[in-house]
């Protein structure tokens, strides 16, 4: 009632206590309502900004008050990267717009993925949606490895990147691994496309593996392999002179 009536204060009123214990508990950064087709009317979790047009890159938000259904996935907003869910909201049988919840996938989703699995990870989102979207992730003004994304989050202390050509080939929808030195170790990149709710690709994401004691054991078995190649060329280069003079001494005499 509060939100068909246009009352903020009220609705403030309502939902802010709620959000809060959300977030500490679940860390859910996204508490948004919209009127249609794509006004922000409420952000809980930045109660100073509204009334703001997102039509030009809430695509989700588009879509849920025109279809009047549930739609979710990946999308880039004003905070960068996030898995939205937008829902219609009616009141007394009549459509108002939508509410929408969602976490960000930012530096802390990928620090928690790392513990999981391991591998450094790294998100670059297509930059023309990026800016569409003003985009200010944490470190969303950081120039990635072409012209045309950003890179908005990196577990790397000192982010780096593969061939320009891995990443055009992931924006192209094909994923590829790099091999690549970065001060005196070896890594294998491992870059993929990353699509929105719609299918559409809006970056990359890249997962890193150190390779460098693989490398190391490898040179090693290598070069182990190597010596005793040769040492066996010797063995039998020593043993064939020595049966062949044999062989051959009766017919020089």
């Amino acid at each position: 009632a509060a939100f068909a009536a246009g009352d903020r204060e009220r609705l403030i009123e309502w939902t802010l206590p709620g959000y809060q214990v959300l977030d500490e508990r679940f860390d859910i950064p996204q508490y948004q309502f919209h009127v249609a087709p794509a006004t922000s009317f409420l952000r809980l979790h930045n109660l100073k900004q509204y009334g703001d047009d997102l039509s030009s890159f809430r695509f989700t938000v588009l879509a849920a008050n025109e279809e009047k259904r549930a739609v979710s996935g990946l999308e880039i907003g004003r905070g960068g990267l996030g898995v939205r869910g937008v829902v219609p909201v009616t009141y007394q049988g009549r459509h108002i717009g939508t509410v929408e919840f969602g976490p960000n996938v930012d530096l802390t989703t990928l620090e928690e993925l790392k513990t999981e699995f391991g591998y450094d990870m790294q998100i670059l989102l297509e930059r023309t949606a990026a800016e569409v979207a003003t985009f200010e992730g944490a470190v969303g003004e950081s120039q990635g490895p072409t012209g045309n994304i950003l890179l908005q989050a990196s577990t790397l202390g000192t982010p780096f990147f593969a061939p320009e050509s891995n990443y055009s080939r992931a924006l192209a929808g094909a994923s590829g691994v790099e091999h690549i030195n970065f001060e005196d170790r070896e890594y294998a990149i491992y870059s993929a496309p990353i699509y929105d709710f719609s299918g559409q690709i809006i970056g990359v994401v890249d997962v890193i593996s150190d390779h460098t004691v693989v490398v190391q054991q490898q040179n090693a078995q290598l070069l182990l392999s190597g010596g005793l190649f040769l040492l066996g060329l010797l063995v039998v280069d020593s043993s064939f002179s020595y049966f062949a003079s044999r062989a051959l001494r009766p017919i020089g005499n």
